[in-house]
């Protein structure tokens, strides 16, 4: 079959996801896909193609996608309100899943880790797990627990052993509970941006960057709002208590400490993403199977790379964080 893209010799799409039938009849009621209990989960058409690595297999032919890093979907199985002893349970149930695809077809997928994050140390021990026992070369984190964000002095024992592990963390929102954004289902268009927002100034001001150098830290959706808004975030910087952790440095400095996926919906805005942190803090992502049908044209549409810069987004940077030969 001819490749989609013939001028790109590899294609990863960084964000994808899968689920579990068993799991998602257990944790989708709770969560924002249904509403929290008010309406059943979507099923058919598209959303079949989370269930089965081999529908995903047959698309990804189609679209020129060589591999899925493939997380598991968090707006439909967050184990977010659950004791810690539970979620570990569920979460290790999650990652099994996953290890399977990624055992399966080896050449196709690309495993990950998804953490009982209600107890830290718990989400230590399923990590270690899941990298040592089945391949993790990922891990999806929320973007706060609780309402505690994750630069917080209280996840820094996890940053800590993600960055001995030298895996990239996915942050990726589990869906807003407020009902605010349920009125209009605005918890998916805006509420997921306005958390990512959230994450990377928690992550930034609390000095969790200075203080854990090194960490390879992917966020969903190209950032948020938060690159797009940083001269509003950067005039914040001369007010002392911003100035805690971090100094007089401004939060825009900051910028290319993250990678950023190319799920934004909006060429100009993308455009924008790589005039602001540079082609080589972007990954290929898709939000398959619910998001771009075809990622490569995305970027293609967006901006004028140049071969290596092209090579890079939509699949070399990807490897490279993944320690993919």
């Amino acid at each position: 079959m001819a490749r989609k893209h013939p001028d790109v010799a590899r294609v990863i799409d960084f964000h994808t996801h899968m689920l579990d039938a068993g799991l998602v009849r257990l944790c989708a009621s709770k969560n924002a896909i249904t509403g929290f209990g008010k309406k059943e989960p979507p099923t058919g058409g598209r959303f079949a193609k989370f269930y089965a690595p081999e529908l995903q297999i047959e698309e990804m032919d189609a679209r020129g996608i060589d591999m899925h890093v493939i997380f598991t979907g968090p707006v439909f199985m967050s184990t977010w309100w659950a004791d810690g002893k539970t979620a570990a349970q569920l979460t290790r149930r999650m990652n099994d899943a996953v290890a399977d695809w990624a055992r399966r077809y080896p050449a196709r997928f690309v495993g990950t880790a998804t953490l009982p994050m209600q107890d830290v140390n718990l989400a230590i021990a399923e990590l270690r797990r899941a990298v040592t026992e089945l391949g993790a070369k990922a891990v999806m984190l929320p973007t706060n627990v609780d309402g505690v964000y994750l630069g917080a002095r209280a996840f820094w024992p996890l940053w800590e052993e993600i960055r001995r592990h030298d895996i990239p963390a996915f942050i990726h929102p589990e869906g807003l509970r407020d009902p605010w954004y349920h009125k209009f289902a605005l918890w998916n268009s805006i509420g997921q941006q306005i958390e990512e927002t959230k994450v990377m100034a928690s992550i930034i001001y609390e000095g969790l960057l200075d203080a854990t150098p090194g960490l390879k830290i992917v966020v969903a959706h190209g950032g948020g709002y938060f690159p797009y808004c940083v001269g509003r975030v950067d005039r914040n910087v001369e007010k002392p208590e911003a100035q805690v952790n971090i100094g007089d440095r401004k939060p825009s400095d900051y910028l290319r400490h993250f990678y950023y996926d190319t799920c934004v919906f909006d060429p100009p805005a993308l455009a924008a993403l790589f005039q602001r942190v540079g082609a080589d803090r972007i990954l290929l992502g898709a939000d398959y199977p619910v998001g771009e049908d075809d990622p490569v044209g995305v970027v293609k549409s967006a901006v004028t790379l140049s071969t290596a810069d092209l090579q890079m987004v939509a699949g070399g940077t990807a490897a490279r964080l993944l320690g993919l030969s």
